[in-house]
């Protein structure tokens, strides 16, 4: 099954709010965020609600490390969308 631009648009604005959360939580702006992660504010700005679809996981990593998480943080819980629900789960490590 491949994804639809819908479920593209779902999963980035799930992404973007886990991201947002984040930053609340480190208590930190938009702006310090650019400046840790080198990703321009209105950049993050965008993918924060949703309205940058499709992002390159150069970025996400980018501001996985500014905001010093795990990066899979930002994509726990895809398994939800489609294509993923209700897929076997696999342990790699």
């Amino acid at each position: 099954m491949l994804l639809t631009d819908s479920d593209f648009q779902l999963i980035a604005l799930h992404i973007g709010r886990r991201i947002k959360a984040e930053r609340k939580i480190k208590e930190i702006s938009i702006l310090e965020l650019s400046l840790l992660s080198g990703v321009s504010d209105n950049h993050i700005s965008l993918i924060e609600n949703g309205k940058r679809i499709k992002v390159s996981l150069n970025i996400y990593l980018k501001l996985a490390a500014a905001l010093e998480i795990d990066p899979l943080v930002l994509f726990e819980d895809l398994n939800k969308f489609s294509p993923f629900k209700d897929r076997n789960k696999r342990t790699y490590f």
